[in-house]
């Protein structure tokens, strides 16, 4: 229930936030809006509807809000509204900035929560310092080595621990990654193959394996002694083990804690027990552990300074994920909606339940700007995108085309948020 709750709150500040940057800048240019909605669905109670005036409402579901401006329709015409208030009669530049209102607000949350994050929990240091590496683990056994600092990962450039974690997974097919460090102000070139684990998928409380004693993440270490080196060999050692009719067998796990440790949990299995390869994956691994350092000096600027570099790595990131949506090397199933966020704010608040949801909330504030501002119909970016045509042509795009245009966009929207919620779905009944 808790997890509702904070899933309701988060994106219904996240959206409110965005519209209320569309109503304030609607005011000080004197466009007309019909109403300011806190909440969606029936309205609760608010103030009466008056000719010429903005109604403020209160609505039943807590889920965000909206503005209603008059003429964001080119052929609107209402005798209430005053002439001269209507969005289409202000000049391109002021539309512009109604329109991009909304993003820069959530990017302000975003980086307002950060930097309070910053200043009463601690600043993290941002800085990709290789930090915690098992000995004879393929990067060590390459010559890297704890406090050198990442530069680059396969060409790609990489500034914060955040970016060379996700350049790392994305960039991980198993094969040979180059990797760019700089240790003692010299930068050295390691090419290092990762070695293939064998991980536990997802699991729910209602599986066999999670009954057993097995978690999400787990790496298989051993089977009754032997080294597990790959997902075909566990799997075969597995198969041997149910052609026996009796006995019990053992599995040994690795687990990193909620401090970053590595713990070994050994379970023991009948040789019934029957394990679905499909809750069996590969993963590569280089032998690092991403920590968090935090800076020794705590306070205002160091706060301030956190949150800009936070702020820039979270913009970045967004990048760096559409770089790989275009290549290919990213799909639906790696995107969540509004049912993966509800999965991932439920695992925030298992610890530190403020910090996590300020630092989750600061992300999904940055990632929603960042998509609304993209030049996509029906987002605000595509808005925007018709502004500068009709900058550049000296008048207004035809209103039944940008009508069309956005209508199709929303539609296309809409279903690319039902299959990514199939999606979604499917993860969590596995």
């Amino acid at each position: 229930m808790l997890t509702l709750i904070y899933f309701i709150l988060i994106l219904g500040l996240i959206v409110l936030v965005h519209e209320f940057g569309h109503f304030i800048f609607s005011k000080l240019f004197g466009v007309h809006v019909y109403e300011f909605s806190i909440g969606m669905g029936p309205r609760l109670f608010g103030t009466k509807k008056k000719k010429g005036k903005t109604q403020y409402n209160v609505r039943a579901l807590p889920i965000g809000g909206f503005v209603a401006l008059a003429g964001e329709d080119p052929t609107e015409k209402d005798s209430e509204v005053p002439e001269g208030t209507y969005l289409y009669q202000k000049p391109v530049w002021q539309r512009a900035i109604i329109m991009c209102a909304g993003v820069f607000n959530n990017f302000l949350l975003g980086f307002i929560l950060l930097f309070f994050v910053g200043l009463f929990h601690g600043s993290v240091d941002l800085t990709p310092r290789v930090t915690n590496l098992t000995e004879g683990s393929p990067m060590y056994l390459e010559g890297i080595r704890e406090g050198d600092i990442f530069k680059s990962i396969n060409g790609h450039t990489v500034k914060t621990t955040d970016e060379t974690r996700v350049i790392l997974t994305l960039e991980n097919d198993g094969s040979t990654t180059e990797f760019v460090v700089e240790r003692d102000g010299k930068e050295l070139t390691f090419n290092v193959k990762p070695v293939e684990n064998v991980i536990i998928g997802e699991l729910s409380k209602k599986d066999e394996l999670y009954k057993l004693g097995f978690r999400t993440g787990d790496t298989v270490t051993l089977v009754n002694e032997e080294a597990v080196t790959s997902k075909k060999q566990f799997l075969e050692l597995i198969e041997k083990q149910n052609e026996l009719e009796e006995g019990t067998f053992q599995i040994t796990v690795e687990r990193i804690n909620k401090d970053s440790n590595e713990e070994y949990f050994t379970i023991i299995l009948d040789n019934n027990t029957k394990i679905n390869k499909k809750m069996v994956e590969k993963a590569s691994k280089y032998g690092i552990i991403f920590e968090k350092e935090y800076v020794e000096n705590n306070g205002f600027l160091p706060a301030l300074n956190f949150a800009f570099e936070q702020f820039k790595s979270y913009f970045r990131q967004m990048f760096i994920t559409f770089e790989y949506l275009f290549k290919g090397a990213v799909g639906i199933n790696d995107m969540s909606g509004p049912v993966g966020i509800y999965s991932i704010v439920g695992e925030a608040t298992k610890t530190s339940v403020l910090l996590n949801l300020a630092t989750l909330t600061a992300l999904l504030c940055v990632n929603v700007g960042f998509i609304n501002i993209l030049p996509f119909p029906a987002f605000d970016g595509g808005r925007l995108l018709f502004l500068i045509i009709e900058k550049i042509k000296g008048s207004p795009v035809n209103p039944k085309i940008e009508n069309t245009v956005n209508s199709v966009g929303f539609m296309l929207l809409m279903l690319l948020v039902i299959v990514i919620t199939i999606s979604d779905i499917s993860k969590l009944i596995g």
